[in-house]
């Protein structure tokens, strides 16, 4: 989490847009967990600390939309972000 918090600094400092940022989530934050997350039970204290810290970055602090309308597809106002709860529940999906 601590790299995950230092990370998120780094890139707040820039201004980049809401899709900028929605962009760095995938690729650099969430791409660190989903390994682990695949193979490990994820306590939802940790899910729930990793949303806080994703959408504290996305709004800079100030929570300015529901994080479900941000999950929502672009044709739907929404920005594509992904749904952790939803990502560790599909992760564990085995056949």
């Amino acid at each position: 989490m601590d790299s995950v918090k230092k990370l998120l600094n780094i890139w707040s400092a820039r201004g980049l847009s809401l899709y900028g940022k929605v962009t760095i989530i995938k690729s650099l934050i969430v791409s660190k967990f989903v390994y682990v997350m695949s193979l490990l039970t994820t306590p939802k204290g940790v899910i729930h600390e990793l949303n806080r810290l994703i959408f504290k970055f996305l709004w800079k602090g100030v929570n300015k939309v529901t994080r479900l309308s941000a999950i929502n597809y672009y044709e739907k106002n929404g920005l594509k972000m992904i749904d952790l709860e939803t990502m560790v529940k599909s992760l564990h999906l085995k056949v």
